[in-house]
This record gives structure tokens, sequence and C-alpha cells, in this order.
């Protein structure tokens, strides 16, 4: 009895420890539902009304968020001191916000978002050089603070609640969200793929005859519903 006892509680240990596959995996949805809803709230404040925040077609996640999240779990879980997580997740936070934004423009010719100045006097723009569109200081030092705060007070959180799940049905959750998360990536990813191919056809009448999957990809994906999902993606970009 005691030593089964005892194997349940190393399991259940095992299961809640540090970088293991399983907790990159529920930090990595917990990052990505938590942005999505930040994302959302702060765009009904803006704009006065819900609009999606999604990264995928399906479910509330922005993978953004939660790439984030895993990635400066993995490189600052090991810092004590609350400046340095600060400064160094700043610098983390603001390269991976920059990479993710110039990755979308290269593969999907698209954006979702554009940092500018927003500091005017006398109606011309100033500090421009701290603004490099896909991030800049101002979010870089947001991404400091955040990575304070999600290192402190989240990440300890959230292993002490993965504690409670037992192993056996942790494991099953994680592969199960791991497949739904493919799937709905691959989806995704096909779905703009082809708007974008659709874009290209109306601007360049360089056409091709879609086939059969391509043709439902259309009807189901179609310019519409993907406003819905991605209200603020802009497929006309700026030249730099």
């Amino acid at each position: 009895m005691i030593e089964t006892v005892e194997k349940e509680k190393t399991e259940t240990k095992t299961f809640a420890q540090e970088l293991k596959l399983d907790q990159l995996v529920w930090i990595f949805l917990i990052g990505s539902v938590l942005g999505t809803v930040y994302e959302e709230i702060l765009c009904l404040f803006q704009f006065g009304e819900w609009q999606s925040r999604r990264g995928l077609i399906y479910g509330p996640v922005n993978p953004v968020y939660g790439a984030g999240f895993v990635l400066l779990v993995v490189l600052l879980h090991r810092f004590k001191k609350v400046h340095n997580l600060i400064l160094v997740g700043g610098f983390v936070g603001g390269l991976f916000e920059y990479t993710i934004w110039a990755l979308q423009r290269a593969f999907f010719k698209t954006e979702s978002w554009n940092y500018k100045s927003f500091i005017y006097i006398n109606g011309k723009q100033v500090l421009q050089g701290l603004f490099w569109g896909g991030t800049s200081l101002f979010h870089a030092i947001g991404w400091g603070i955040v990575s304070a705060l999600a290192l402190k007070i989240l990440y300890p959180f959230i292993l002490h609640q993965l504690a409670k799940i037992p192993p056996h049905i942790g494991h099953k959750l994680t592969i199960g969200f791991i497949i739904f998360f493919l799937l709905d990536s691959l989806i995704s990813l096909v779905a703009l793929k082809r708007q974008e191919a659709r874009h290209i056809c109306a601007e360049t009448m360089q056409c091709q005859e879609p086939n059969f999957f391509e043709k439902l990809i259309d009807t189901i994906y179609n310019d519409d519903f993907l406003k819905l999902i991605y209200p603020n993606m802009t497929l006309e970009l700026e030249s730099e």
C-alpha cells in the first residue's frame, strides 16, 4: 500500500516536473489562450466591439503567444532577479515578435501588426527610430515586464496546478491537444495560402484552375470567413 502511494506521488511529480514535454505543451496552450483573451479584451476597449484575435481557425488560441511563453520559460526559468528577467525577457520577447512578423510577411505576404510611431509633436512623428515594424522599444519593455510576471507568478502557479492532474490523464490530454493543434494548424495554413493564391490571381490575372480540393477550401474558407477570424490581417503590404 505504501509503495503504491509513493509510486503515485513520484509519477505525479514527474508529470509536473519542469521543462518536460507535457509541461511545455500545457505552457504553450495556456499562453496561447491567455494571449488571445488579452488581445480580444484590449480590442474591446479600443474599438468598442469584440473581434477575433485567434491565430488559428478553430479554438481560442494564438500560437504566437504560446510559443513566446514557452521560449521565455525555457530561457529564463533559472533567472531569479526581477531586473534580469525584465532585461533579458525584453530582448528575447522583442526579437521573437519581430521574427514572427517578418516570417508572416515573407511566407503569407500578409501582416497582422505593424508598429509605427504613435508619438506626434506638431503633427510630426517623433522617435521613429524606436519603432521597427514588427516590434518597438516600448513593446520590448512590455515583453520584459510580462516576462517577470510570467516567470515569478504564472509559471509556478501552472506547475502547481499540473501537479494535481493524474499522470495517465495528463498524458492523454497532452496527446489529444497536440493532435488537435496540428490539424488546426494544417487547416489554417492551407486556408491562408489559398487566400494568398486568390489575391494574386485577382491582382495579376495569373490564375491556375483550382483542383477539387482547392475549390472545397475556397468555398469553406472564403475571404469573408477568414476576415471574421483575422479581422486585422492586411493583405496589401507597404514598401519598407
